[in-house]
């Protein structure tokens, strides 16, 4: 047989097999993982999907740049253990937590309740849950704080003060000479409140008031 009948079984199996590799890579790079970092070229809709993570970047704000809370701002700066005039910081709802330095507050409960004042008589404590005494005051305590405030439902004028554990009057609230008013206290006093006004006013008043009770979070 001559040589170039021999060889040539041989040179169609060659040009075979590369055609056949050259396919198979072909394929391989086609359906290659178009997120591998080593992809070659741009796949289709890539540039659109950049141009949306970016922009999802952009909105998502930086947990560095922190917002300003206004009701964190004025229970810090407010002084603990005070009585202050006016509706106070807006706490409905009330926050889950608030900071004082390096002091993190976690809000434990919340209750309402009303009361009746009468003229002439001593300053009335602010009741606790279901109406039973006023969670604080007791051994042990430095670890709660509570956020209080109060109004007279009919607009008349009331006065407010703190006492300790002992009953000692720790903080006279005549800041709070009006209809409403608030308190920032640790649980180590208690507070109270006391019909004000003028001697010809109303004999009684009804104050309501709303406590959030908070403890001081765990290191």
């Amino acid at each position: 047989m001559p040589r170039f009948l021999r060889s040539t079984p041989f040179a169609l199996a060659a040009v075979i097999a590369a055609s056949a590799g050259g396919l198979y890579a072909a394929a391989t790079l086609g359906v290659r993982d178009a997120d591998s970092p080593h992809t070659f070229g741009v796949r289709p809709g890539g540039a659109a999907g950049t141009a949306q993570a970016a922009h999802a970047a952009a909105a998502t704000p930086s947990p560095v740049a922190e917002k300003t809370d206004p009701v964190n701002t004025a229970l810090a700066a407010a002084p603990m253990n005070s009585v202050q005039a006016g509706s106070g910081p807006e706490l409905s709802p009330a926050p889950d937590a608030w900071s004082r330095g390096s002091a993190q507050f976690e809000l434990f409960r919340t209750w309402e309740g009303e009361s009746t004042l009468w003229r002439g008589s001593r300053p009335q404590i602010i009741l606790g849950p279901e109406g039973n005494w006023f969670p604080a005051g007791q051994p042990g305590c430095g670890e709660g704080a509570y956020v209080i405030s109060f109004r007279g439902t009919e607009g008349d004028v009331l006065a407010a003060q703190l006492r300790d554990s002992t009953g000692a009057l720790t903080r006279s609230g005549d800041e709070s000479g009006r209809a409403e008013g608030w308190m920032l206290i640790d649980d180590c006093h208690l507070p109270y409140v006391q019909l004000a006004g003028a001697p010809g006013g109303p004999a009684s008043a009804e104050v309501g008031y709303t406590v959030h009770e908070y403890h001081r979070a765990s290191s």
